[in-house]
């Protein structure tokens, strides 16, 4: 993602999970459970982020992945643990 000039990114915690949310261009990536995939919506074309178009944007996905790799660090401050086999459900509106 180094030729964008700007991406926002967001990570929020609390009561033991964790989401991701990325900005970057026309797209915005949201990761609503820890271990869940990104869901992708093209705010330029769907504003209400109704549509969820991962599977038609691989190249964005597989960008954004790569970067939210390098976007994170993990702290003692803010420690996110994981539950294994717990169901997440999604609200993809901010």
């Amino acid at each position: 993602m180094n030729d964008c000039t700007r991406r926002d990114f967001l990570k929020a915690a609390g009561a033991g999970t964790a989401s991701q949310a990325v900005r970057w261009r026309n797209w915005k990536a949201l990761r609503p459970a820890p271990d869940g995939p990104l869901e992708l919506y093209n705010l330029a074309k769907d504003i209400s982020e109704g549509q969820n178009v991962a599977a038609e944007h691989p190249d964005v996905i597989a960008r954004i992945e790569a970067y939210l790799k390098t976007a994170h660090t993990d702290s003692p401050s803010w420690p996110i643990k994981v539950e294994k086999n717990k169901v997440f459900k999604s609200n993809a509106s901010i």
